[in-house]
């Protein structure tokens, strides 16, 4: 791993921080907000709260997993290595968005709600207001 030793032109300075304001300003139009989109569309509000909590701490840990992990597999497989790596973990995690989160476009809650039920195959917890026990079978909404 080597150091480069060159200065940097003021047309190279500049350009790297409109890259660095451009990938912010990216990030806050598109995954950014994601996150909060999500968990207001597909959590009853009953536990909505606690989902919000759980989804905070895995992008905080996701983020400081690549902050931990990139300069030192940048070292060990070289410079554009981890740019493949997350690349594919990328891949993967857009691939299994698509395949478990559900469309939900002109649907109501309790729609998103029985049809994330009847995805996962399992019965409602105690205290879930949307469906009744004996209606599960039937998906139908009290």
């Amino acid at each position: 791993f080597q150091i480069m030793k060159k200065k940097i032109s003021i047309f190279g300075k500049m350009i790297a921080t409109l890259g660095v304001f451009g990938v912010a300003a990216g990030y806050a139009m598109s995954f950014g907000p994601l996150n909060w989109l999500l968990v207001s569309e597909l959590f009853p509000s009953n536990i909505r709260g606690r989902a919000l909590g759980a989804s905070s701490v895995v992008t905080y840990a996701s983020a400081a997993l690549v902050s931990y992990t990139f300069l030192t597999w940048q070292r060990i497989f070289g410079p554009s290595m981890p740019f493949a790596i997350y690349c594919v973990l990328t891949v993967f995690t857009i691939l299994v968005a698509h395949l478990i989160i559900p469309d939900t476009s002109g649907k109501t809650a309790e729609q998103i709600h029985l049809e994330l039920t009847s995805r996962w195959k399992r019965k409602d917890y105690p205290g879930d207001s949307l469906t009744s026990r004996e209606d599960d079978d039937e998906h139908q909404i009290l």
